[in-house]
């Protein structure tokens, strides 16, 4: 793994805004852009074996309100057509906020018939973009968490036995913040006991594997 790229594979809501910064100053790490398209999965990463591939998760009940959020901010921007086309029921933000005024409806929206979106929930996520669509095997060689950002990537160049240019924890001290994060109150306050236990239920094996908590 001596001087391997490091490539990073993004899943949504994780982070990957300010990593993709990072990647352009720092010539060992890699964002995957795929001819300029984000969110590619790692199944179509091409010669895998020439990379150490990295993803981020984020603690799942966080991971709704960031992307609820997010769906309600897109009034500009229109309706989400990438790798969570549908996620938002096909409505910019206006006409999104109109048919979930809550977190609680629009997580009831993936619960229903009405919902066509084949990646609605972060498992779904997960599998997608991490994963062989056959065997759902991992296909990343490491898997860090959002809460741990700047620890988690000196691990990884520890990994590869690289020290980079310019660390993460100073890349961010140094430049403005690279930010694409969507304003709200701690996730905490949008839960009741049901979405939470929904949550749980839906996301149960990343909550345990990556050893999270409501």
């Amino acid at each position: 793994m001596i001087n391997m790229k490091i490539l990073l594979v993004h899943l949504p809501k994780t982070a990957g805004t300010v990593l993709s910064w990072y990647a352009r100053a720092v010539p060992e790490f890699e964002y995957y852009l795929n001819n300029g398209q984000a969110h590619y999965p790692a199944s179509s990463v091409v010669n895998r074996q020439e990379y150490f591939i990295v993803g981020f998760v984020r603690n799942p009940w966080d991971w709704y309100v960031s992307r609820y959020h997010y769906f309600t901010a897109m009034a500009k921007q229109g309706i989400e057509k990438g790798v969570s086309k549908y996620a938002d029921a096909g409505l910019p933000g206006k006409h999104f906020v109109q048919k979930f005024p809550t977190l609680k409806d629009h997580l009831m929206f993936g619960l229903s018939n009405e919902c066509k979106a084949e990646r609605f929930w972060m498992s779904q996520m997960y599998q997608y973009m991490f994963c062989d669509r056959n065997s759902e095997k991992l296909l990343l060689n490491f898997v860090g968490r959002t809460e741990n950002l700047n620890e988690d990537m000196d691990t990884v160049f520890e990994l590869i036995k690289t020290s980079p240019s310019i660390s993460f924890k100073n890349f961010l001290l140094a430049e403005s913040p690279y930010r694409n994060s969507s304003e709200h109150n701690h996730y905490s306050q949008y839960y009741d006991q049901e979405l939470i236990d929904l949550v749980q239920e839906k996301d149960g094996d990343i909550v345990q594997q990556y050893d999270y908590q409501f």
